[in-house]
């Protein structure tokens, strides 16, 4: 490592209770090769646990995060802070949400115990990153999604989708802001409004419950029987966040 920032006395460390380890964990005292070994083995063995559980989230948001995060160490010696309150466990972290933060001013022992750890560590979370992604890329590709009352002119900013289980039905009620700048990584809010034992169709519930049935509703689906809320959830949400963006790409081609 070259020149560095200096920044005056180190804290200790302050971990983001949504995740395991905390994106200082490098630089907080000791910054000692053995100590951070142990301190990564026991994060790997957190992550071992949720691989062979299938539980992507959070751990795909953390793995990612600390990959960028060592990247960035390496690079421009700062490293990043996550500013905000997670309100669910697959919260997306915005750019905006992001602090660089320079790292603390370190002895030359120091330094060469931190690339010790960087030299170590950045090929475990690169393995762990690709071993998490491919699980991730698996389950997406193994959830259908079906657009059941589709119209011309249906706006897509709010909406319903619901999973089928025999006659158990669970619908939530979504919403994406604005739908002409939605993205894949936009905020997408939804809300649980049924679950139960139902043989009625879905537009029945709906209307039983003073919803809006000219919405759009989806029904996702799923060929593997997931962790649902560390798992499938989450990639249901994705899922018909990646159909709205889609369609909104198609509409603004065709418009062009």
């Amino acid at each position: 490592m070259g020149k560095m920032e200096t920044k005056p006395k180190r804290r200790k460390s302050k971990k983001d209770n949504h995740f395991k380890l905390s994106t200082d964990w490098l630089l907080t005292e000791p910054v000692d090769y053995e100590h951070k070994y142990y301190m990564l083995m026991d994060f790997l063995n957190f992550c071992d646990d949720k691989i062979e559980k299938f539980e992507l989230y959070p751990l795909f948001s953390e793995m990612s995060l600390h990959l960028a995060n060592l990247q960035t160490i390496s690079s421009e010696f700062k490293y990043i802070l996550v500013n905000k309150k997670f309100e669910v466990i697959d919260d997306e972290i915005l750019i905006n949400e992001l602090k660089f933060t320079p790292i603390p001013k370190l002895g030359d022992d120091e330094l060469e115990e931190l690339n010790k750890v960087l030299k170590y560590a950045g090929p475990k979370f690169f393995e762990y990153f690709n071993v998490i992604k491919a699980l991730w890329t698996l389950t997406y590709d193994s959830v259908s999604i079906k657009h059941i009352n589709e119209n011309k002119n249906q706006s897509l900013e709010t909406g319903y989708f619901f999973t089928l289980k025999g006659n158990n039905k669970k619908i939530w009620k979504y919403t994406t802001g604005d739908v002409n700048t939605v993205k894949h990584d936009s905020k997408f809010a939804v809300q649980l409004i049924f679950d139960g034992e139902s043989k009625k169709v879905i537009k029945t519930i709906l209307n039983e419950l003073t919803q809006d049935i000219s919405l759009p509703i989806f029904e996702l689906m799923s060929s593997n029987d997931l962790p649902f809320e560390n798992t499938l959830l989450p990639i249901f949400k994705r899922k018909v966040l990646s159909y709205i963006v889609q369609k909104k790409t198609i509409v603004n081609l065709k418009k062009n």
